[in-house]
């Protein structure tokens, strides 16, 4: 009986090698985020589809694919209630990955470029949101005001702690931010994926502050998209309550909000708590 639910990243798919993540796949209930699934198919190199998705299982359902977390918090929002088991937001049909998706010269059809296009684009449309938001993030901690990068970061590293530790802290910024149609802030806990989106994404945001200052909606760097996928692959992770993955501001992310989680790295499996600072 596979009793361990564990979201799998990009990091660990490619980096442990087919027969780690066979035998993750064979020991454990292993869950791949939509966000993962497109990140494969939208990867700009070839090589990096056709080794991850060589190091899949060659076998029908070698792994749970889980919808989306706009799909979450519809369910959420529809029943005022937490999703009690992310593997009830599975794609509950038989399926096999096309085998050609192991091969470098791999093409798309037109159909199929067009939806890779619109995903791209709502990536897009995010990063410029979670930018926007990141630069307005000392509305809710005044500490930051003025926050230029390679300042004492003891506010910033406060502020995360308080989001990690302090479940009333989240609620009250969900307050501030609730439409009216969401369920009550005070019925949210570390269960909804509500709670702990918006809880990994203001832990994020004091990062982009501490990265490239208080205000700054402009920034440019590669690894803001690279945070906008890991933050969906952290929310289900948080979740479930463990991590497949090698990539170590993902683990200590995930660590740092659920320090009792579980971590399927290079070479171990751990519970070791981060220390905040």
């Amino acid at each position: 009986m596979k009793d361990l639910n564990v979201v799998l990243d990009k990091s660990y798919l490619r980096g442990a090698g087919r027969k780690k993540v066979s035998a993750l796949c064979e020991s454990h209930n292993v869950l791949m985020p939509e966000s993962l699934f497109f990140e494969l198919l939208t990867t700009k190199e070839d090589k990096d589809r056709a080794i991850c998705f060589g190091n899949l299982p060659n076998t029908a359902n070698p792994v749970i694919l889980v919808q989306g977390i706009s799909s979450m918090f519809s369910f959420e929002i529809g029943k005022k209630l937490p999703i009690k088991d992310v593997k009830d937001m599975c794609i509950d049909v038989p399926y096999i990955f096309n085998k050609h998706l192991k091969h470098l010269d791999f093409k798309y059809t037109c159909e199929q470029r067009q939806t890779l296009l619109e995903w791209q684009k709502d990536v897009a449309s995010r990063i410029e949101g979670f930018k926007e938001k990141s630069a307005c993030v000392s509305g809710w901690f005044p500490g930051l005001k003025g926050y230029k990068p390679g300042m004492d970061p003891k506010h910033i590293n406060e502020a995360k702690l308080l989001i990690c530790e302090d479940l009333s802290v989240v609620r009250e910024i969900y307050k501030t931010i609730r439409p009216s149609t969401f369920p009550e802030a005070e019925i949210l806990t570390e269960e909804w994926a509500l709670f702990r989106y918006l809880q990994v994404h203001v832990f994020a945001a004091l990062e982009y502050v501490r990265l490239f200052g208080d205000g700054n909606s402009t920034a440019i760097s590669g690894k803001i998209e690279n945070e906008i996928l890991d933050l969906d692959y952290c929310v289900t992770a948080l979740l479930v309550g463990a991590l497949a993955s090698h990539d170590m501001s993902l683990i200590e992310k995930f660590k740092r909000i659920r320090p009792t989680g579980i971590v399927i790295g290079p070479n171990l499996m751990q519970t070791t708590h981060y220390t905040h600072g």
